[in-house]
C-alpha cells in the first residue's frame, strides 16, 4: 500500500528562483571584476568628437585625441550617448599598447549594479518561501512528537484551486472531523482520493488547537474515481 504524499506545489519554482538569483548576482560580481581588471589596463584621455554619422536607427561618432605625443584622428567610438555633438570633448578609455582600441565602461557599470539587485530580489523571494517551507516541516515534526493525537474521519474531498498547471488544478485536499472539530489536510495530487468515512490521524498543539498537522500517510489506501468539490 502506497502512502499519500503531500504535493510539493510551487516548491520547485522557489528553488529555481533561489538558484537563478544566485547566478544573476554572480553575473553582476563577474562584470564588476571584469570591469576592474580591464580598466586597469586602459588609460583615460580627453578626445574631441570630430564627426557624427546619423543612420535611420543608430549613430556613429568619431574622435581625435593625443596620446604619448602622437595624434590619433577619426577613431570610431564603439559606444554612443545622445548628448554627443560634434566639437564636444569627452573622456575615453584607450589601450596604451593600441590607442585605437577603446573601452566603454558604461554597460559594465550598469550590469554591475543591476544584476546583483535583480539577483537579490530573486534570492529574497525564493529564500523567503523556502524558509516558510522549512519552518512548516519543523512544525509538523514538533506536532507529531508533542501534539495531541486525534483519530478523524474524512468527510469531504475538495479540489485545490490555489495551484494550477496550464490552467488546470492538479491538487486536492480533504476535510476531516473529530466530534465538532474539523481539520483541513495539506494538498496532494489529484490521482489520490479517499472513500468518505475513511480515517486519518491529526496531531493538535495542546496549547493552541488552531495549530495542527493532518498526517496524510495515516490515511487509508487511496482509490480512484471519487468526485471532488471545488473550493
Amino acid at each position: 500500500m502506497d502512502n499519500i504524499k503531500e504535493s510539493k506545489g510551487p516548491l520547485f519554482a522557489y528553488i529555481v528562483f533561489l538558484i537563478a538569483g544566485c547566478l544573476v548576482a554572480c553575473g553582476g560580481i563577474y562584470c564588476g571584476i571584469y570591469l576592474a581588471v580591464t580598466m586597469s589596463k586602459f588609460v583615460p584621455v580627453t578626445a574631441t568628437i570630430t564627426e557624427i554619422e546619423v543612420y535611420s536607427d543608430s549613430h556613429t561618432a568619431y574622435v581625435s585625441f593625443e596620446f604619448d605625443g602622437k595624434t590619433y584622428e577619426n577613431v570610431e567610438l564603439n559606444f554612443w550617448d545622445n548628448s554627443y555633438k560634434e566639437g564636444m570633448e569627452i573622456v575615453i578609455n584607450i589601450n596604451p599598447e593600441n590607442p585605437s582600441e577603446l573601452f566603454s565602461s558604461t554597460p559594465f557599470i550598469a550590469l554591475t549594479i543591476i544584476l546583483p539587485v535583480f539577483g537579490a530580489v530573486f534570492m529574497g523571494v525564493g529564500g523567503y518561501f523556502l524558509n516558510k517551507h522549512i519552518k512548516k516541516r519543523k512544525k509538523e515534526e514538533y506536532l507529531k512528537t508533542n501534539g495531541k493525537k486525534l483519530d478523524c474521519q474524512i468527510i469531504k474531498i475538495c479540489v485545490d484551486k490555489s495551484f494550477r498547471v496550464n490552467g488546470q488544478a492538479v491538487n486536492s485536499f480533504f476535510i476531516c472531523q473529530n466530534g465538532e472539530k474539523k481539520f483541513k489536510s495539506a494538498s496532494f495530487k489529484n490521482k489520490y482520493t479517499f472513500d468518505l468515512g475513511s480515517t486519518c490521524t491529526v496531531y493538535v498543539d495542546p496549547t493552541d488547537e488552531t495549530k495542527y498537522y493532518v498526517d496524510l500517510k495515516s490515511a487509508c489506501l487511496p482509490v480512484l474515481g471519487m468526485e471532488k468539490e471545488e473550493k
